[in-house]
């Protein structure tokens, strides 16, 4: 109640003078009672305002990390706290005062925020009941100031000892203000019994929030996505589940972005446990979120540049390196340091301005230069320089170009030798033929579909004929195509071959072709692209860790609670397991995006392929928009399941981009199918965004052309989602677009047997029961092991986590079934299969492969040619179980056989 609505009240009370005489005594001894009992209980409020303010202090101290001498004066406040007069009701927090000092003993500054803050929580807990307790007091003084008011000295000391404590009170709050004010992190206290919120202007200034004061206030600056579980986390303590409410969610900044927040709190309780109110403290955690989203990116790109056969360095905007691989570094070591290297490279060649890049999974060569270098030892480098148009944002407000360099030396040589040899005009016959098989070039003569010559470089690559590759070449016809020849070792290889060029040969007409070895150059150009992909797929797995963190967290939450035996025990273990469910759905999502698989058409959903586009767009961060979905149940297209879904991302992508300049409300995004016809199903993306030009409209399917700004756009995206089209027999076409929006129609052809299809039947087949059997678990993952010998306990089963004790447990015999993992320590599960294979081919057979999904491209081969089911991880323990109990009985029945 304000001070003046107390002052009010007493003075309403002088009519009852004459009624209290005979209490006078009464009042007098109670009155010098509350006045002793106000005095204690102001000193207290006063004390724990100071240790208020003191902690405030040094938690500021220690984000900052200047806390040096914080560990101290947290055991001295501590030790204050449980020495002072009614300090029973904060031995939690001196417990956490000194959980926080042991913290920072240990170097956990991290750790010793969290329980200050509790402290804070908990300590402003306990001021908040002194300051009921006071109110009581003062509603006691106002009837002893009641009865005062009769007698005369009585009555003045009575209604003075009342103003005091009123005034003490009015301080303690302005105390409580000022210090709610000196802090930068947003505070608010709730009155659970009237609906009441008290908001601090830091919470006001960081939400940008209007005028209010209720609850809603603050649901309103939730981010959507964040709202339910923080309502549920919220009530769980208010219901008395929780020790205290503490969650990380994004908070509207009021300008239309979002930021990340730490919020805590600790609720007020009565006698009963009922909660009162709560106060909360929340924290702006947006930089420390950045920050370690960085660092993930920055790991995934050194991972990804090292494994390239060529060096890859890193400028930043600013012409400064930034990252390196191996190979880079090793080229660099004759010049004393990279630096040296670098700026000797970039002073010879023509450095292009490099732009950014949507997530579009494509690299574009836009640039590219020979660089002929001395090294200090006067040896000679020359080296193939190549660039990419792309940028990608691997540190926030940086932009980083990636650069490819290529050791070329031995073929500069020889070209520079070939050339030479063609000024030689005057030469032999003899000494031409020489010339001709020191040139490392493909060099033909052909007559009449024949060959005539052939130099020492065609004839060992294509044998002494060299006939196979005649039709080939025939084939080809211009200066810069390419033809996939098969070497006489069985390799296949790409050539570039010359326009045919008319000569004399033998004293007859004839034709010289020229073909040149690319295939360094292709796989070249081809690591390149794989690596563009790669670091754009980092910055949508750091996209994604939103997509993954939040199931996360409430499994991790649900576990704690469940191993704790809190509430519904089941429950709380089946949401976790949903929430395990969804984590690898969203994994097995980015691996079908990383790994571009066959190019064999199938039946394909519509509907849930432009549903995971949507779904990877909200992971990189898109601006969101108003999705309306009209797809036509059970529709399926006939295509390709990656190229369909890089299709789709890349449209969702292009219309969600298109509309960034539009407020919330007017971004509009329509995804529809329909059959048409009986042979085609029709899917429209449909935008309200700005339109495109009508000057590029024609051209908006052609390569290196863009709608955005130079930094935004490569201009590949819808060429590359034609060609998949193309490749699909499907058709992509822009059907409209002007300033209320764009429509791109994309045309598939209609799938004949749909993947959904189910055959009817009455009942599914009811499973064997599996005779017992032995199976043997190889897998380097103890905890997993134990796992599955729990879900096979109806077999014997033994654990083995290293190929050489798999060895000896293979040469035991008497094995049913081998599950057995592709990556081992010291040993690969391939190598120990095809051991297996020449000792027990029956038993090789019956081996299950597993594997946690990273896999070499030999590895991805080996698994697809073979026979033997393999299941990545996570993986449905089910089916596994299905799979052992399938080849225990066919184990079992060969022996009876």
């Amino acid at each position: 109640m304000p001070l003046r609505d107390r002052l009010r009240g007493v003075q309403t009370l002088d009519w009852l003078v004459l009624l209290l005489f005979v209490v006078l005594v009464g009042y007098a001894w109670r009155f010098i009672r509350l006045y002793e009992t106000i005095d204690d209980k102001r000193a207290a409020v006063s004390d724990r305002a100071e240790w208020l303010g003191e902690l405030t202090a040094l938690g500021r101290d220690v984000e900052e990390g200047e806390g040096s001498g914080a560990e101290g004066a947290f055991g001295e406040i501590a030790e204050t706290i449980r020495s002072a007069r009614g300090a029973a009701v904060e031995a939690t927090v001196a417990a956490d005062l000194e959980r926080a000092a042991e913290d920072i003993r240990a170097g956990n500054r991290t750790e010793a925020l969290r329980h200050l803050h509790a402290a804070l929580i908990g300590l402003r807990a306990a001021t908040g009941t002194l300051t009921a307790e006071l109110g009581v007091l003062v509603d006691d003084t106002r009837t002893a100031v009641v009865g005062g008011l009769v007698f005369g000295i009585a009555s003045v000391i009575a209604l003075a000892s009342t103003l005091r404590a009123l005034a003490a009170m009015a301080r303690w709050r302005r105390r409580w203000t000022l210090l709610t004010q000196a802090t930068a992190d947003g505070v608010f206290e709730w009155d659970i019994q009237t609906g009441r919120v008290e908001y601090s202007g830091a919470w006001r200034l960081m939400t940008g929030a209007g005028e209010g004061d209720t609850l809603q206030l603050w649901w309103d600056s939730v981010h959507p996505e964040d709202l339910g579980e923080l309502r549920a986390a919220v009530d769980a303590h208010v219901a008395g589940s929780t020790r205290a409410f503490e969650a990380e969610y994004r908070l509207s900044d009021g300008r239309g972005g979002w930021r990340w927040v730490l919020g805590r709190g600790l609720a007020e309780r009565d006698g009963r446990g009922a909660a009162q109110g709560m106060a909360f403290w929340q924290t702006d955690i947006t930089d420390r979120r950045a920050q370690a989203d960085a660092v993930e990116r920055a790991a995934l790109l050194s991972h990804v540049t090292d494994a390239l056969g060529a060096g890859v360095i890193a400028i930043d905007e600013d012409e400064r390196v930034s990252m390196t691989n191996a190979a880079i570094r090793d080229m660099a070591a004759p010049w004393g340091s990279l630096d040296a290297f670098w700026s000797l490279l970039n002073g010879t060649m023509d450095h292009p301005t490099l732009t950014g890049c949507p997530v579009c999974g494509q690299a574009q060569r836009i640039g590219g230069r020979v660089v002929d270098l001395r090294e200090p030892g006067d040896k000679r480098r020359v080296l193939e320089v190549a660039w990419t148009g792309h940028g990608h944002r691997l540190v926030p407000g940086r932009v980083v170009t990636v650069v490819m360099v290529q050791d070329i030396t031995r073929r500069a040589l020889a070209d520079e030798a070939a050339e030479s040899a063609h000024a030689d005009v005057v030469v032999s016959k003899a000494e031409l033929g020489r010339l001709m098989d020191a040139i490392p070039e493909v060099l033909l003569v052909l007559a009449q579909d024949q060959i005539l010559y052939a130099n020492a470089a065609a004839r060992t690559a294509f044998g002494p004929s060299a006939a196979e590759a005649l039709s080939a070449l025939r084939g080809v016809g211009g200066t810069g195509a390419a033809a996939l020849l098969r070497r006489l070792d069985g390799t296949d290889a790409t050539f570039e071959v010359s326009v045919p060029v008319a000569i004399r040969f033998n004293d007859a007409n004839a034709e010289l072709v020229v073909a040149h070895d690319v295939s360094q150059r292709v796989r070249m150009e081809s690591q390149l692209r794989s690596a563009e992909r790669m670091v754009a797929l980092g910055g949508l797995a750091a996209g994604l860790a939103h997509e993954i963190n939040n199931p996360l967290t409430y499994v991790i939450g649900n576990l704690e609670l469940a191993q704790e035996g809190i509430g519904d025990v089941p429950g709380r273990i089946a949401r976790a397991l949903g929430g395990a469910v969804r984590v690898r759905q969203v994994v097995a999502q980015l691996r079908a995006l990383a790994n571009p698989g066959s190019s064999e058409l199938v039946s394909v959903p519509v509907g849930p392929t432009f549903e995971s586009a949507l779904t990877l767009a909200a992971g990189v961060g898109l601006p969101p928009a108003q999705v309306t979905r009209d797809f036509s149940p059970g529709i399926e297209g006939l295509g390709n399941a990656v190229w369909l879904g890089q299709i789709a991302l890349n449209l969702v992508s292009n219309a969600l981009l298109s509309m960034s300049s539009l407020p919330p409300s007017a971004r509009r995004l329509t995804l529809r199918s329909r059959e048409e016809g009986e042979d085609a199903v029709v899917i429209e993306v449909i935008d309200s965004g700005t339109g495109i030009p009508e000057a590029m409209r024609d051209r908006i399917f052609e390569p290196f052309v863009s709608t955005r700004i130079k930094e935004e756009g490569s201009g590949l995206g819808l060429y590359i989602c034609r060609e998949l089209a193309g490749r699909m027999g499907a058709e992509l076409s822009l059907e409209t677009s002007g300033p209320q929006g764009t429509t791109f129609v994309l045309r598939l052809r209609r799938a004949t047997s749909p993947a959904s299809a189910q055959p009817a039947s009455a009942s599914p087949a009811p499973r064997p029961v599996a005779s017992r059997g032995r199976v043997l678990i190889v897998d380097d993952e103890a905890v997993l092991g134990e796992v599955l010998q729990t879900y096979l306990g109806r077999h014997e089963v033994r654990w083995e986590g290293t190929a050489a004790g798999a060895r000896v447990a293979l040469s035991e015999g008497g094995w049913d079934v081998v599950i057995l993992d592709i990556v081992l320590p010291g040993a690969s599960g391939i190598d120990l299969w095809q051991e297996l294979r020449q000792k027990n081919p029956a038993l090789a057979e019956r081996v299950v492969f597993v594997t946690g999904g990273s896999m070499t491209p030999d590895v991805a081969r080996f698994m697809l040619e073979s026979n033997n089911p393999s299941l990545v991880k996570p993986f449905d323990f089910r089916e596994l179980v299905e799979l052992v109990d399938a080849r225990v009985s066919a184990a079992r029945e060969e022996k009876r056989a």
